[in-house]
């Protein structure tokens, strides 16, 4: 199983769930960990190298993450326009 976003997705994904305390951020947030301290590179060729150093067992790891984040059923169609609101004046010229 694999979500393949462009680097200006994953960046922006990243951000806005970290910017509300939800489940699915907590899970973010535990996938990034999985890559040591400094978390997943923004750069997707990056990242796929990053995730290639991981032992084997990643799949496994990263199944269940990826079925707890689907499961937790948060709307990210409704986080996304609640971050803009917050976050005006990065949105306006």
């Amino acid at each position: 199983m694999s979500v393949q976003f462009s680097d200006a997705t994953y960046k922006k994904f990243a951000e806005v769930l970290t910017h509300y305390p939800t489940k699915r951020a907590a899970i973010l947030e535990e996938a990034a960990a999985k890559f040591g301290p400094d978390g997943p590179s923004a750069n997707r060729s990056t990242r796929f190298n990053q995730l290639q150093r991981l032992p084997e067992e990643r799949t496994k790891i990263f199944a269940d993450l990826y079925s707890r984040f689907y499961a937790a059923g948060e709307d990210f169609d409704v986080l996304l326009p609640l971050y803009a609101i917050d976050n005006k004046s990065h949105f306006t010229p």
